[in-house]
């Protein structure tokens, strides 16, 4: 046990998961789990011999096993922290799945997919697998919904009855899809009005590495507690949506929706490094995954979850002050740590036409030019709760981090507002001006703050107990059933 920075609460690390034995891919036919929201086999007309079924295909990438950290890494925890029981008792929580499911593209009617490495493709309903590598066309069959065209070398054209995976034959193996690389397998599922959905099926640390680096951005060694602490936040993360999602077409999304995922084109060495050090960890309170959300840069004071979204209070995801023992905030180093936003009347006027009704679907839309706009009420940590905007066409009320909708940056595509964190400095006939501190909706963990307090020496674990305060570290393990 130890304790985190100054009163954060104690987070203990158990000892790492036994590895269980290593298995080879195989199709067989077993129960699996389904795959998220908007997703939806190999029906073979040349062939009159029983069938596949669909689930084992995803059931067998869960035979990769889970790896326990190397004995160097064990040695470094147990400088810092004491470890104890065993891999699946007290100290371990259990998932029911290590493979993450992410839709790269929903709703499209065709795909084309380049492998070195063999794969297998089984199907619901198909008569037996086949195997192929190379260059893989996918094609919605038109007036057939749910139903695709496959082909590849040596077995030709083939038509399929969706869901269908290509499922990697090697951990190792890479797809090329739509100019990015992906470890793992690829799931075809049917997708709402016709079309389908790629959905990238991959062991859960390999998605991590094509996350990592995307969401906590370029460090240098001595930010690696930050990336450390970032890891076990997106595991976290990850394995939340996965228990969430069970019994959907899949977990994630590869935006800022879910976690931005790029694949193996966004793994490098310094994020590995902290992946492999934390090797199966996540935050846990009570028993329950937290979900750990987390945002680039909290302005000095984090969010409580309840303040920025309808949702319910969570004792992990209070709002803390976020300042060192000289009482600057540790963000400071952020360059969106404090940011002015303007527009005329008239384009603050259209902005909000354009996207109010986005973001508030029951407010009356307002029309014409901004009059005036104001803050009547905030939260303790200093973001709006509620804010008046007047327009040539009446008045209206917008709040919390929906407001940054709204609100949008007057450049070129519209970006969101930075922060629901400002101040009306001026609203006259000539400019609307607005001044602001952070960015990102505020709750969970603020990245600039952890890279920040990684420069002064808080270890991991300190970072995670000051922004998710009374959650505990424990090591997953799979779910037998």
């Amino acid at each position: 046990m130890v304790a985190g920075c100054a009163k954060a609460p104690m987070v203990q690390v158990p000892s790492p998961a036994p590895a269980p034995p290593e298995d080879t891919m195989t199709v067989r036919p077993e129960e699996g789990r389904s795959a998220s929201a908007d997703t939806s086999a190999l029906e073979d007309t040349a062939h009159a011999e029983g069938d596949l079924d669909f689930a084992a295909a995803i059931a067998e990438i869960d035979t990769f096993p889970l790896a326990a950290p190397a004995p160097e890494t064990i040695a470094a925890v147990d400088r810092n922290v004491r470890t104890g029981g065993a891999g699946t008792g007290a100290d371990s929580i259990p998932v029911p799945a290590i493979t993450a499911r992410i839709a790269l593209k929903k709703g499209v009617s065709e795909a084309i997919f380049y492998t070195l490495g063999e794969i297998t493709i089984a199907a619901q309903g198909g008569r037996r697998p086949y195997s192929c590598r190379g260059r893989i066309e996918i094609k919605a069959i038109s007036g057939l919904p749910g139903a695709v065209k496959i082909r590849a070398e040596p077995f030709g054209s083939l038509e399929a009855a969706l869901p269908c995976t290509l499922l990697a034959t090697s951990r190792h193996n890479y797809f090329e899809y739509c100019d990015a690389s992906y470890r793992g397998s690829v799931i075809l599922a049917a997708g709402n009005g016709g079309g389908f959905t790629v959905v990238n099926a991959v062991n859960v640390e390999d998605y991590l590495r094509g996350v990592l680096a995307l969401e906590i951005g370029k460090c240098g060694k001595q930010e690696i507690e930050a990336v450390k602490a970032q890891a076990v936040a997106a595991r976290t993360y990850t394995y939340r949506r996965i228990r969430e999602k069970t019994g959907e077409p899949f977990d994630l999304l590869p935006d800022i929706s879910d976690q931005v995922y790029g694949g193996v084109l966004a793994e490098n060495p310094l994020c590995d490094m902290a992946l492999s050090e934390t090797r199966d960890m996540i935050l846990v309170y009570r028993g329950e995954i937290c979900m750990t959300y987390y945002h680039s840069t909290c302005g000095g004071r984090t969010a409580n979850v309840e303040d920025v979204w309808e949702k319910t209070p969570q004792p992990y995801l209070r709002s803390v002050p976020d300042v060192d023992s000289e009482g600057r905030p540790y963000c400071s180093i952020s360059p969106q740590f404090a940011w002015e936003e303007q527009w005329t009347p008239e384009q603050l006027g259209q902005i909000i036409g354009r996207y109010s009704r986005q973001a508030f679907p029951a407010q009356p839309q307002p029309r014409g030019s901004v009059t005036g706009i104001a803050v009547r009420s905030r939260f303790a940590c200093g973001r709006v709760h509620t804010c008046i905007v007047s327009t040539s066409g009446g008045e209206v009320a917008y709040g919390r981090d929906r407001i940054r909708f709204v609100l949008r940056q007057n450049r070129s595509g519209y970006p969101i507002l930075r922060s629901s964190n400002f101040e009306v400095v001026q609203a006259d006939k000539t400019l609307i001006r607005l001044r602001g501190k952070g960015y990102g909706h505020g709750v969970g963990m603020c990245q600039m703050g952890a890279i920040a307090r990684a420069r002064k020496g808080q270890s991991f674990m300190q970072i995670l107990g000051a922004y998710y305060q009374g959650a505990e570290l424990k090591r997953v393990f799979l779910k037998k059933e």
